[in-house]
Order: structure tokens, then C-alpha cells, then sequence
């Protein structure tokens, strides 16, 4: 059956109409159903994939270089996670957990990746979009609206959540897109005023949410990116905007800040007592306990099971370190393929220096993963889609030129040799 151009150009405009909206739409995670863990944006993903199998759309290895690191961290994960489940804890805990990293490791690897650079970029900025309009009606709520109890915006205790389901997250997911508007802004996809605008925009943001968690995946983000790709000339390029920060202290903007800010990392920054930073106690005593459980339980290979430490917990719930929770409910299996994937990163960076290719991109790159490791310290189980989203896209430009950069060198390798071989040819009839 042969299908004229308008309709095809329509067909491509519903899949990419589907592939937007659930790319915008993936901080949103409050948009959720209220039995299971799967969100708006899980449907429109799941239609994209439909549409794309149908037509046999589908990349055969978006992940390029990445592939087998990628592959072999899901699989040491999430095996060691079920196999544990299926001999100490509870097996369907392990299917749902299994279920849940792979739609992260397997399906929108599939979704995301293998494009042009163009349609690369262009998914990148959806997604900052949807980033800057989560934190657009977060702000507006908290100054207009304040705390209802109805609304998940704003919490109890006056910390924006905006929503992302908490207020670390939507800190950190700020912190990981200002290293990417940093990038937009040295490659010269962004002008300096648009830049300066979406960084006070994520900036107020993080302040919001009174996150020291926020604020140190902001800092480790920058310096990472700043010590890996900047030089003198393009200095003047985003000193200006980091500089913001800067001008509104000491403009006595301090006394503007929310009181649960100034109680909660200002106290702290200024006592130097970082048991005021927030729930430091709480969760050091869960870190505690976590590592008594693994030397109590002798834990080595396999773990107690997937979502098995909130169970026997004093507190209730799951150690917000997820290299210790791995580590306890899927055993050094799954700590190991944890490690693997918090490797990618620096392993795709390596490789993009090694051959010169992707300055600004790999150093993106290397930063969002360092915003990551971050997040995993702080954080339980990590398997909201944004997440994987963000570092997909944020991975993608450098994967594509890594790939651009070895199809060039092939063709290259493969004139050079049949320039060779006529020449020796020549020789030969010569002599």
C-alpha cells in the first residue's frame, strides 16, 4: 500500500505530537493514578511505543557506545533485585520493581534516542519547557496561593514541591537543568538574557524548596561542568549569569528569602552544623541502620529483597541512599549495576575527550551525572521516569557526534586503503 506525502508527514507529526507532550509532561509526576505508580506522561510514552512498533520505527542501537554498559547495569540491577526477592522477600515486589526500571533502562532508550541532532536538541528543549513551566506555576502558587492541604504544591512546613512529588526532587531536577542551560549557552543555542531569565527562574526554584540537597547538587553540577569545558574566552559568556546569585545578597536579598530556607541551609551554612540541614538526623540513622542490616544479615551476593528494608525498619521507610538500599535488598549484584550505570556518564565523557569530540556536550554530560550520584545519595529507589528522561536527552548530541565522528574516520580508513591498494597495484605492474 503506498501512502501519499501528506499523509505521511501527519503520521509523523502524531508520533512526534505523542513523543512531546510525554517529554514535557515527565516532570509532572504528581499527575499520577492513585493505585499504581504510572503517570500522564507513562500513557503518552506508552502510545508513542505502540505507534512506533506498529510502524517499525524503532532504533537498533540508540545507546551507541553506551549500549553494553547501559544493558549490563539494568540487568545486574534489576536481577539482583528480583533473584533476592524470589529467595528472601517478596516475589512480586520484585516483578514491580522490575517492571518499573525497565520501562527506565529499556523503553525510553528506544524512545529518545537515535535521531538527528536537530530533533535532538529540539526534544531537549521540551523538556526544559516542561521543567520551566513546573517551576512557573510552582512559584505563582507559592506567593498567590501558599499551603491548602489539598494541593501538593506547596507543603506544611512552607517548602515549594512544586509537581515533582517533593521538594528535593524538584530541587535537583533544577539543579540538572541549569548545567544544561549553561551547555545551551556556551554552544550558542541560547541568548544571554534568555539564559539569565530561565536561570533566575530555576534559582528561585531551588530556594523555594529549602533544599540542602538542591543546593549541593547545584554546586557539584556547575563546578563539574565549569572545571571540564570552560576556558578564558568563553568566560564572559556565563560568569554574568552566575554572578546573579551574587548581586541579589548583597542587594539584601537575604531578608526576601523564605523563613524555612533561612531555617533550614542558612542556619546550617552559617553554624557550619550540618545537623541543622534539614532531616540530617533522621536519615543518618537510617544510613545507620542500613549498614548494621547488611552486617547483621551478612549480606553479600544477594539481599533481603526488594522493598524489604522499610518493612523491618524502626522508621518505617526506605533508607533515602539508594547505593545502601540496592545494596541491602539486591545484595552486591545490584549495587554493582548500580555503580555501572552511575559510571555511563564518565565513561561516554572519557570517550568523547579521547576523540575531540562534544566539548560543551560531554562536559553536560559528565556534570548531569555528577547531579545525579548526588540525587542518589539522597534519595530511595530511583526509577521516575525524569530522571532518565533528562540524562537521556542531555546524553543524546554527544552521542550522535561520537558516532558522526567514527562514520567519518571508517569512510576515511576506507579510502585511504583503496588509495593504497591502487597504488601498490601500480607498483607492482610498474616493477
Amino acid at each position: 500500500m503506498r501512502f501519499s506525502p501528506s499523509r505521511r508527514v501527519s503520521e509523523l507529526s502524531f508520533e512526534r505530537f505523542l513523543l512531546y507532550a510525554a517529554v514535557f509532561f515527565s516532570p509532572f509526576l504528581d499527575l499520577t493514578a492513585e493505585a499504581v505508580f504510572f503517570t500522564l506522561s507513562d500513557a503518552l510514552f506508552c502510545a508513542a511505543l505502540v505507534v512506533l512498533l506498529l510502524r517499525r520505527r524503532l532504533p537498533s542501537a540508540p545507546l551507541g557506545v553506551l549500549t553494553w554498559p547501559w544493558i549490563a547495569s539494568f540487568v545486574l540491577i534489576v536481577g539482583g533485585l528480583h533473584i533476592s526477592s524470589m529467595v528472601e522477600g517478596d516475589m512480586w515486589r520484585g516483578v514491580i520493581l522490575l517492571l518499573q526500571y525497565s520501562f527506565c533502562f529499556i523503553a525510553l532508550p528506544y524512545l529518545l534516542l537515535g535521531r538527528k541532532e536537530k530533533e535532538a536538541y529540539r526534544l531537549l528543549f521540551v523538556f526544559l519547557a516542561g521543567v520551566i513551566a513546573l517551576d512557573v506555576h510552582g512559584i505563582l502558587t507559592f506567593y498567590l496561593v501558599g499551603y491548602t492541604p489539598d494541593s501538593p504544591v506547596v507543603s506544611g512546613n512552607g517548602r515549594l514541591e512544586t509537581l515533582s512529588g517533593s521538594s528535593n526532587a524538584a530541587a535537583c531536577l533544577n539543579a540538572m537543568m541549569i548545567v544544561v542551560v549553561l551547555w545551551l549557552r556556551l554552544s550558542g543555542k541560547l541568548s544571554f538574557k534568555m539564559s539569565a531569565v530561565l536561570f533566575s527562574i530555576m534559582l528561585t526554584t531551588i530556594v523555594l524548596t529549602s533544599s540542602n540537597g538542591g543546593i549541593i547538587a547545584m554546586s557539584a553540577g556547575i563546578l563539574a561542568f565549569l572545571a571540564c569545558s570552560l576556558s578564558l574566552r568563553q568566560t564572559v559568556k556565563i560568569v554574568p549569569i552566575l554572578a546573579i546569585p551574587g548581586v541579589f545578597l548583597m542587594a539584601g536579598g537575604s531578608d526576601y528569602l523564605p523563613s524555612a530556607f533561612q531555617e533550614r541551609v542558612l542556619n546550617a551554612l552559617a553554624s557550619g552544623n550540618v545537623s541543622e540541614a534539614g532531616t540530617f538526623k533522621s536519615r543518618s540513622a537510617l544510613m545507620q541502620e542500613a549498614l548494621e542490616a547488611i552486617n547483621t544479615d551478612q549480606i553479600s551476593l544477594i539481599g533481603i529483597g526488594a522493598d524489604q528494608f522499610r518493612l523491618r525498619s524502626v522508621q518505617e521507610t526506605p533508607v533515602h541512599n539508594s547505593f545502601l538500599l540496592l545494596w541491602v535488598e539486591g545484595g552486591m549484584v545490584s549495587l554493582l549495576g548500580w555503580l555501572l550505570f552511575c559510571s555511563t556518564g564518565f565513561i561516554l565523557w572519557y570517550v568523547a575527550r579521547a576523540q575531540g569530540v562534544m566539548v560543551y556536550g560531554r562536559a553536560a554530560v559528565l556534570a548531569s551525572f555528577v547531579v545525579f550520584i548526588v540525587v542518589a545519595n539522597v534519595s530511595a529507589h530511583i526509577y521516575a521516569r525524569y530522571w532518565y528522561t533528562a540524562l537521556l536527552l542531555i546524553m543524546q548530541p554527544t552521542v550522535i557526534g561520537l558516532s558522526l565522528h567514527f562514520l567519518k574516520s571508517e569512510r576515511f580508513a576506507q579510502s585511504f586503503r583503496r588509495r593504497h591498494t591502487r597504488s601498490s597495484r601500480r607498483l607492482v605492474w610498474h616493477w
